[in-house]
């Protein structure tokens, strides 16, 4: 347990340090060190990074599945901060979800081949929803990066999980525009949502789900 706690502090100071990195122009080390802490987003970024990474850690315990999870969560809160997606992270998380891939796909005796395929095959779908979306109505419905998230989402967890993943998360961000319009009065046809940070939204409440299910057939077994 307190290996956990140290594992979610560090990860958390990192995430936080890189998430200040790229939406500010500071690169230097101590300049950036001090001026992240000075934020209060960034203390609630630090806060979330460590909640979420403990929760994570003690219900799946330290593997492929958490790297997996943190990155994405950390993906997710630069799309908050930002908008958008530092190209460097989003292929390392590609790599990594290809990479547990492999190590899932040797264990469970299936075709990794297949499953990389299949992957990329969800990142094509959403690509193909994009390009009819644009030539219909002018406007994006989901960003490039977006699209290579998908596809890493996909190449991990399956091609089911995935596509359930994403209805969650998307069935999060609906809600979230709701409150945003009846509390906040914001206009929801100009309003950019970081789809990145509700994919893992969604992607985690499946894991969590399937965690459950698992667990009662264990002990009905």
């Amino acid at each position: 347990m307190i290996g956990f706690v140290f594992l979610s502090l560090f990860y958390a100071l990192v995430g936080t340090l890189l998430i200040h990195l790229y939406s500010s122009e500071q690169t230097h080390f101590s300049t950036l060190f001090r001026s992240s802490f000075v934020s209060i987003r960034c203390r609630i970024y630090f806060i979330v990074l460590f909640i979420v990474s403990f929760v994570v850690l003690w219900w799946f315990d330290a593997g492929a599945v958490y790297v997996v999870l943190m990155l994405l969560l950390l993906l997710g809160l630069i799309d908050i901060q930002c908008l958008a997606l530092p190209d460097v992270l989003n292929f390392l998380f590609l790599l990594v979800c290809v990479a547990f891939a492999f190590l899932d796909s040797m264990a469970m005796q299936e075709s990794f081949m297949q499953r990389v395929l299949l992957g990329f095959g969800v990142g094509g779908v959403f690509f193909t929803l994009k390009i009819m979306y644009q030539s219909l109505a002018r406007k994006d419905i989901v960003g490039e990066a977006d699209i290579i998230v998908l596809s890493s989402v996909g190449i991990a967890f399956g091609v089911l999980d995935a596509f359930v993943g994403v209805f969650l998360g998307s069935v999060a961000a609906l809600f979230y525009a709701i409150v945003l319009r009846v509390f906040y009065k914001v206009n929801l046809v100009n309003l950019k949502l970081p789809f990145c940070f509700f994919i893992f939204v969604g992607v985690l409440l499946n894991l969590i789900w399937l965690h459950f299910i698992l667990s009662e057939n264990l002990l009905n077994a």
